[in-house]
């Protein structure tokens, strides 16, 4: 019966787009990106079943949307994203996403999978099941990243090959145990084997010339950590997609940006990684980053492309991120002033899911399974548990502003007693 039902929507859709039957829906008057010709054009678009049939010359519809003065795009996608990060369970993420034009993720859950192991990537699973975004996931290879951490869970061989059966897995996550890996150590070789014909995701702060040229022929195919140019383009010469991140800790968009040239520009895409609500609320997601970029003066066209063709083409979704028939009616009305990048609506799967930044979509409950609940469990907190006794030694952590990098510091604290006074 189900098969006869996607037939009877094929035959429908082949039907609306020679204009022998009318479409569910048409949006005319706006300019509509083409990713594959870079050309921005007033077409019409028309929707059969949440699918777009056909952009032209489309008189007769069910409903008619006139959208003058705007531009039509392909909505977002994010090709690099904790959603745990934001401190937002999956709706709610959803829900501060959507508005902002946002309607793809490529998700790593490895933060949860870290304290609840497959358990909690199911539940996030459930929890991202009927949201107007599509929520694709990595299965988290690094859990733990490295013999020094103490996780909650951990995530092995077994649970890789279980999420990686799920089809909405894209592929391996961040291979955040690159050390493992130059080692040529067998249970890398093993999760970077399951993940055969899929995408595998990198993480390889620091990583330059031969040790990239091992990461990569090892299999790997993405790297979102890079926060120098040359260290960028080792990574992009051999043949990683590369992420430019921009998170609430970690901005590497701008100093990477220069890298983003004619010959490259196609294997160059947007990730957040990690963006917490308060930045979602007030600065933005993709949104955010596709105004950073066209104010530093990358060409709005090609920047909205490398925000959805690009990324969709890298985690090898053939049905997302152009507006072309054949391809889910996921679009981004945005204002015909691309300097600004103004979204308007969010479309996804042929309706209109937010407008004006209220999102549309009646909210459901997403409960948890009590087991994953009242899990943070410790013992009382004295002020002597966080005294630091100072002993011989001057070197220390220290941050640098807007990364996730650390260096190593010489200091000289004040120390009061034997202990370090703050």
């Amino acid at each position: 019966m189900a098969g006869k039902e996607v037939y009877r929507e094929w035959r429908r859709r082949v039907r609306v787009a020679q204009r022998v039957e009318p479409a569910d829906t048409v949006i005319s008057g706006a300019r509509v990106l083409n990713v594959f010709t870079q050309q921005l054009r007033t077409a019409d678009i028309a929707i059969s079943d949440g699918i777009i049939a056909g952009v032209g010359q489309y008189p007769e519809a069910r409903e008619r949307i006139e959208l003058l003065g705007a531009v039509v795009a392909p909505s977002f996608i994010d090709a690099h994203v904790h959603i745990e990060s934001s401190m937002l369970w999956v709706p709610q993420f959803a829900r501060a996403t959507v508005p902002r034009g946002t309607g793809a993720v490529l998700a790593d859950p490895h933060e949860i999978a870290n304290v609840a192991g497959f358990a909690g990537v199911k539940a996030m699973r459930k929890a991202a099941q009927d949201l107007p975004i599509r929520v694709h996931w990595m299965a988290p290879s690094s859990v733990p990243a490295s013999p020094l951490e103490s996780p909650g869970a951990t995530f092995d061989l077994d649970d890789i090959k279980r999420m990686l059966a799920w089809p909405e897995c894209a592929g391996l996550g961040e291979m955040m145990n690159f050390p493992a890996l130059l080692a040529g150590e067998r249970e890398i070789f093993d999760k970077i084997v399951a993940a055969n014909g899929l995408p595998r995701d990198g993480h390889s702060p620091g990583l330059r010339g031969s040790a990239v040229q091992a990461y990569a022929a090892a299999g790997i195919r993405s790297d979102h950590e890079s926060t120098e140019l040359d260290e960028a383009h080792d990574k992009l010469a051999a043949g990683m997609m590369l992420v430019l991140r921009q998170g609430s800790s970690e901005k590497n968009l701008l100093d990477l940006l220069p890298l983003v040239e004619d010959a490259t520009w196609r294997r160059c895409t947007f990730g957040s990684d990690d963006r917490d609500a308060h930045d979602l609320l007030h600065n933005g997601h993709v949104d955010d980053v596709l105004r950073t970029v066209i104010a530093a003066g990358l060409d709005p066209v090609r920047a909205l492309t490398m925000a959805s063709w690009n990324a969709a083409q890298y985690m090898q979704e053939w049905t997302i991120g152009a507006i072309a028939p054949g391809f889910e009616a996921d679009l981004v009305v945005l204002d015909d002033d691309l300097r600004n990048l103004t979204v308007r609506e969010t479309w996804f799967a042929g309706r209109c899911v937010a407008r004006d930044g209220q999102y549309l979509v009646e909210e459901r409950e997403a409960p948890l399974d009590t087991s994953l609940t009242h899990s943070v469990n410790i013992a009382p907190v004295h002020l002597s548990d966080l005294q630091l006794s100072w002993e011989d030694g001057t070197r220390a952590v220290g941050l640098v502003p807007d990364q996730i990098v650390t260096r190593t510091v010489e200091i000289d604290p004040p120390v009061r007693d034997g202990q370090v006074a703050a």
